[in-house]
């Protein structure tokens, strides 16, 4: 769901909540109804992409539930063996022959969110044959955990065995939880969307500069500026996204798990795993590193699971080898530091050095994410150590002047602040005090975005195509 289109978004929400409403004293048809409603909001919105992506993912989304129904009755092992490597085999094919055709040979027939809609069809697979999960008769509850369609475009990545209906609509059908639960959803609702449109979209015009620009007369500092502002984009961009995808899913009563955690303060590379796109590493975790072993095999071994782990991760994102590099940069610090144990180190000034080589990792590793090609990468790593005279600083000194306090408003907020904000005024005379002042921020900050929204073309989110 495209949660830029702000009338799409007041159309479901409305819906949503009078769904919710008439209801909620009506448990023996809620969780069907509820259920249709999400899968028929799923089909609108893959019809309203175009007809191609919304057939695709028919076909996807049957062949899947037919697996999973006969995975889960069948009798035979070996038949449950059959259907579920087979059905596999199918979603894993379908997702790379797609991302083929859009990348070698320019067809543009990526269905929304396809990336995303194959991973969580393999849960429903793998929670199903490992029999973590026991199906309901509602087979449209099963539909409607594929296409959720508030995590349909970027996520959040919710596993089936997190979301099976037992747990789907045990937020409670009572007037005050529905409107708890509504109050809480758009607010972060709110919340991801002013970090999108304030910050990610505003820093794109940094980015596109730096990224566009002739690699030959791109300054050092510009290069440099232009990763920096990158890395913070993509965090406002992804994370805000996911804050409006968890808000939606608490709009509508089911439970979605956090996908951000201030990254930007890890202090390993392995930690920032732990804290960017939380779900996309639980899910390789549990659907892949775990199956194979995890670490506790021997050490070549351990090294080709997190091999395997990272190749795929690239993969993933797209079958072009700037992501398979960028997939690599990640394997082979979590190689070092899982071999030499250096993140776990006591000593202070270790840590500091490692936390800063980390944070330079991780921002080397997104110029190669955002480069046309592998060696547009290279090109651009080699200019952020070139400093060149001949090259004129006037670009950079505009940019770094218009944008000065944006970039550093976004760098505190990528630090926990907000948290440390919230305890500080726990206290009960201060805490309303502070609740006003934050719903005032909010509503400030929320119609600043609305105008700026107006007037700007391009509203897509980073991980949109992927």
């Amino acid at each position: 769901m495209n949660y830029s289109d702000i009338l799409t978004v007041f159309l479901v929400l409305f819906s949503l909540l009078s769904v919710r409403h008439f209801l909620r004293n009506k448990p023996r048809y809620y969780n069907i109804v509820l259920s249709i409603f999400l899968l028929v909001t799923a089909c609108i919105i893959y019809l309203k992409s175009d007809l191609t992506s919304f057939l695709m993912f028919m076909i996807s989304l049957s062949i899947n539930i037919i697996a999973g129904r006969s995975i889960f009755y069948a009798k035979n092992q070996n038949v449950k063996k059959i259907v579920f490597l087979a059905t596999l085999i199918f979603d894993v094919m379908f997702l790379l022959s797609i991302k083929a055709s859009l990348q070698l040979f320019d067809l543009n027939i990526m269905p929304l969110g396809l990336s995303f809609l194959t991973f969580r069809e393999i849960s429903f697979l793998a929670d199903i044959y490992s029999g973590k999960v026991t199906l309901s008769k509602n087979i449209i509850s099963d539909a409607a955990y594929i296409s959720m369609f508030t995590q349909l475009q970027s996520g959040p990545i919710v596993k089936f065995k997190e979301f099976t209906e037992a747990d789907m609509y045990s937020d409670g059908t009572s007037d005050n939880t529905i409107i708890y639960n509504s109050i809480k959803g758009i607010e972060r609702y709110m919340i991801g969307f002013s970090k999108k449109v304030l910050i990610a979209d505003t820093l794109t015009v940094i980015t596109q500069k730096a990224f566009t620009a002739n690699i030959d007369e791109l300054s050092c500092q510009m290069a440099w500026l232009g990763a920096i502002c990158y890395s913070l984009q993509l965090y406002y961009d992804f994370s805000g996204y996911s804050d409006m995808a968890i808000g939606f899913t608490q709009i509508a009563g089911f439970k979605c798990p956090e996908n951000f955690n201030y990254p930007y303060i890890s202090n390993s590379v392995s930690e920032f795993w732990r804290r960017w796109h939380i779900t996309l590493g639980s899910w390789f975790k549990e659907y892949v590193y775990f199956p194979l072993g995890g670490s506790r095999v021997k050490k070549y071994r351990v090294f080709f699971n997190l091999l395997t782990v990272w190749l795929l991760t690239g993969l993933w994102h797209g079958i072009k080898p700037n992501f398979i590099v960028w997939g690599m940069i990640h394997f082979f610090m979590v190689m070092i530091e899982h071999f030499s144990g250096i993140h776990k180190t006591e000593k202070h000034s270790v840590k500091i050095i490692w936390r800063i080589v980390t944070l330079l990792t991780v921002i080397f590793a997104w110029v190669m994410f955002n480069s046309d090609s592998t060696l547009y990468g290279l090109r651009y790593w080699k200019t952020m150590f070139t400093y060149d005279n001949s090259k004129s600083p006037d670009t950079f000194r505009y940019y770094i002047q218009t944008y000065l306090w944006l970039i550093i408003t976004a760098g505190a907020f990528a630090v926990p602040i907000y948290p440390l904000l919230e305890k500080k005024f726990s206290g009960k005379k201060s805490k309303a005090i502070y609740d006003i002042i934050h719903a005032a921020a909010l509503i400030v900050l929320f119609s600043i975005s609305l105008s700026l929204l107006a007037n700007r073309n391009n509203n897509t989110f980073a991980y949109a195509n992927f």
